[in-house]
């Protein structure tokens, strides 16, 4: 179970690190020309430089913060603009060329690594309420009937895709049988919720823990990935819960870079604060 604070060996020369990332990495194309604000450019070169999964790389444990899920209400899934276009372009590669998969891979994979850490305003996406999402809706009404999970709305949508002879789907998980939507509510959606509920959020690695952002003014975001852990802890009042910051917006980074010490080291201790408020 996370027990909160900073992670074992946080003060990891993060200055040094940064700059061994933007070594490995090049420089982000365009991405003085697409922020609006030139001097904001100059004053965060040694992190707006950065591609998003270099510094995630290079620095995965001091990104991770403890927080109380209870006080994120705002949803920005993915935040990376072009990521819808890309898809759908790619996507239409997929079905009308032999190499339409290969050619959509590569273009996801260049999306992904072209990524800045730094996201300027004017690309930060618009958060969506937590509680608004279907997603989460749908994950309150069964946590409400988790004693009979065939009565949640979530389970009778699925059953009923299965009945008119569909495939009910959960991101790669297929279910085209009742058992096998039975076993996927049993073994994976119960057996979460109800770890959650006794034991409070639970993980193995880095790899269980999900993504997060941070807003102008230092508000959190949940993002894509452990969407469904964040939000039974935040359904059930488990906490406090780990999160990476994968990216922070420009107007936040700036005014926290002015106020900072020199290097990357704001960059630390502003996180250290955000984790402080979300107690």
């Amino acid at each position: 179970m996370w027990r909160g604070g900073p992670a074992d060996g946080a003060n990891l020369q993060w200055a040094h690190d940064c700059a061994a990332a933007s070594r490995a990495a090049p420089a982000v194309r365009g991405l003085r020309a697409t922020c609006r604000c030139s001097a904001l450019s100059q004053q965060l070169a040694s992190v707006v430089m950065l591609r998003r999964h270099a510094i995630l790389r290079h620095h995965p444990v001091a990104l991770t913060i403890s927080v109380d899920p209870r006080h994120i209400d705002g949803y920005v899934g993915k935040n990376i603009p072009v990521w819808q276009l890309a898809e759908s372009l790619t996507g239409q590669l997929a079905r009308l060329l032999p190499s339409g998969n290969l050619m959509r891979t590569g273009v996801q994979w260049l999306i992904q690594e072209s990524i800045p850490f730094v996201i300027p305003g004017h690309l930060y996406a618009r958060p969506t309420a937590v509680a608004e999402l279907p997603k989460y809706r749908a994950l309150v009404d069964l946590v409400e009937n988790r004693t009979d999970y065939t009565a949640s709305q979530w389970y009778r949508s699925m059953c009923a895709t299965i009945e008119r002879g569909g495939t009910a789907c959960h991101k790669r998980r297929t279910m085209q049988t009742v058992e096998e939507l039975n076993a996927f509510f049993e073994d994976y959606l119960l057996v979460l919720i109800n770890t959650m509920a006794e034991s409070g959020y639970a993980f193995s690695s880095l790899d269980d823990v999900g993504y997060v952002t941070i807003g102008a003014e230092g508000e959190i975001h949940k993002a894509n990935a452990g969407e469904h852990r964040f939000m039974a802890a935040k359904i059930l009042g488990a906490r406090p819960i780990p999160v990476r910051v994968t990216g922070v917006h420009a107007a936040w980074a700036q005014a926290h870079r002015r106020s900072g010490i020199g290097g990357s080291s704001w960059l630390w201790r502003a996180l250290r604060e955000v984790e402080q408020a979300y107690q």
